[in-house]
């Protein structure tokens, strides 16, 4: 590396404090901001009346796997190479999925830790496989195959299993929704009283605690609490109306205890990694793709497939799909929608992220666009799907399409996808936020449906609330999720590796103390020992698709 700290040289002595960052994944302040004003959240109600607070911009996409490894990192996705929780893996399966061994990068916790400071990292998604720390301790997130697994110390775990009997690292989906959502409920609630615990038995100076079940809520309840929403009727028997309102409130209960633990010395920071809104309508772009003549499904087995495949995800039965299906490499979505695809006569195709790809020759496994098509063809598909209405109400269903070169910098944005749509958003009547799904249904029949099952989705502003003995209160704008890790660094008392996009906003603290502890920014090569591209083997990425169809990203 290019230089190595310590505690001594980068004056922790001075001891500005603890820092503790609570992650609630997708949290937005839609919901928040009326609901604290009515009473409902007081935690978040005093944090917007005394702290710093402000809308807290995603990265594009606004996508958990992108935004938690920008968060981690303070890289943009061009140099930490995660865009969606799968990659191209440019070979015949196509795209695997990504883990804590993609993300190009040091963590910021692990500067922290390299600097002599106490970490302990709770549920941060995508830091499975676990990465080791010298002081403290980490729990994995999302993808850890059980509990036991995803804790750093074994005498940790043991220590947890003994004091509460269970650690939910994610909820399982089963088809009962009231079930679910009660699983997913008593997961957070285990969540908080775990890491409460932790903080108390083994205080650190950074904590970070990440709840991420609350997004499986939000785009599978949306609709219960909005009449107004298209598919509010759909859920009758099962519906849950408060369930996002109860939600929010043991969230609020949640951060008030963390923070009260912390105690009133340390910087506390609040944030989600997007935020979120209804969604009414989704649109098939791989049908549009096809319609344009850029993308052809195989005659006969490709559609006979697809139809196997969507009836056993309707009837949840994987087992069945895997026997029916001969599938020996991946998840059986991920088998089904490239065995349908012909791609000696596909120029592109959407999905399985929110992105295109282009089936680009000598870079894809079976590519047909050469270079000198290549950027003729991106140009085509932004003109065109920039153009797409909605016949109902006239609406555009995208509000732009990226290059990546527009959005993104560094030496991973050949990872990056070929083209980036982003959502179009609007406010309805009743002054509620909405906005269109893109779907990668590669056999549908209708260019605008709702999704049955997902009634919200992602929007591209996430929160950010703060207080401690040195933020100054305020609305704060253009705060960007890479502002957090040299945010944290620079109240820790740490100094803040030079190569992260974002400088300190040390407009947020009091100008005696920026003053007085001006930032410090090293020569610390957070690249320098990562290894970009890594990807899962096919038993590990079979049960990795698998969650991630449960969550409903694929």
């Amino acid at each position: 590396m290019a230089s190595s700290l310590s505690a001594a040289s980068n004056g922790k002595s001075a001891d500005k404090g603890k820092v503790i960052i609570i992650g609630l994944d997708g949290v937005t302040f839609d919901l928040i901001k009326p609901w604290a004003e009515a009473g409902h959240l007081p935690t978040m109600a005093r944090l917007l009346q005394n702290g710093a607070h402000g809308n807290l911009a995603s990265t594009i996409p606004a996508h958990s796997a992108p935004a938690w490894s920008t968060f981690s990192t303070g890289l943009n996705p061009g140099k930490h190479g995660v865009y969606f929780f799968l990659g191209p893996s440019r070979d015949e399966q196509y795209f695997r999925p990504v883990s804590a061994e993609s993300i190009r990068g040091q963590r910021f916790w692990e500067v922290a830790d390299m600097q002599g400071y106490n970490v302990g990292v709770i549920n941060v998604p995508l830091s499975f496989p676990l990465r080791p720390v010298q002081n403290g301790y980490t729990i994995g997130g999302m993808f850890a195959p059980d509990a036991e697994s995803t804790f750093s110390s074994r005498a940790i775990y043991d220590e947890v299993i003994a004091k509460f009997g269970d650690y939910v690292v994610e909820a399982d989906r089963v088809p009962d929704r009231k079930a679910y959502y009660d699983a997913m409920m008593a997961g957070t609630r285990l969540r908080g009283d775990v890491a409460e615990y932790l903080m108390e038995k083994h205080p650190a100076d950074l904590t970070i605690v990440v709840f991420r079940m609350i997004d499986s809520m939000m785009h599978n309840f949306w609709a219960d609490m909005q009449p107004e929403h298209p598919l509010h009727d759909r859920f009758v028997d099962d519906a849950i109306p408060n369930g996002l309102l109860d939600a929010y409130k043991l969230l609020d209960d949640i951060v008030g205890r963390l923070i009260e633990r912390a105690g009133p010395d340390a910087t506390a920071m609040v944030m989600s990694d997007h935020g979120f809104r209804a969604e009414y309508r989704g649109y098939a772009v791989n049908k549009w793709l096809r319609e344009q003549g850029l993308l052809t499904l195989k005659r006969g087995r490709g559609p006979l497939i697809m139809g196997v495949a969507r009836t056993i995800q309707r009837l949840n039965l994987h087992n069945l799909a895997k026997k029916t299906l001969k599938a020996t490499r991946g998840a059986v979505w991920q088998e089904a929608v490239w065995a349908a695809v012909d791609w000696d006569k596909t120029k592109v195709v959407y999905g399985p992220g929110p992105a295109f790809y282009i089936n680009k020759k000598g870079r894809d496994a079976h590519g047909i666009v050469t270079d000198e098509e290549y950027e003729a063809l991106r140009d085509q598909i932004i003109a065109g799907f920039k153009a797409i209405r909605d016949p109902e109400n006239g609406l555009a269903v995208a509000s732009d399409v990226y290059r990546p070169q527009d959005i993104y910098k560094g030496d991973e944005i050949h990872r990056a996808p070929d083209l980036i749509p982003v959502p179009a958003e609007y406010i309805n009547e009743q002054g509620n936020r909405w906005g269109y799904g893109f779907g990668p249904m590669m056999m549908a029949t209708q260019s605008f449906r709702a999704n049955p099952r997902y009634t919200g989705a992602h929007s591209p502003n996430g929160i950010f609330l703060a207080q401690g003995p040195h933020i100054v209160p305020g609305e704060y704008d253009g705060l960007q999720i890479g502002d957090l890790p040299p945010l944290a660094l620079y109240a820790l008392g740490a100094d803040v590796p030079a190569a992260m996009d974002a400088k300190v906003r040390t407009e947020l603290f009091d100008p005696a103390f920026t003053a007085a502890n001006p930032a410090i920014y090293s020569d610390l090569d957070i690249l320098a020992d990562a290894v970009s591209g890594q990807m899962m083997e096919d038993e590990e990425a079979a049960k990795v698709e698998s969650r991630l169809k449960d969550l409903g990203y694929l």
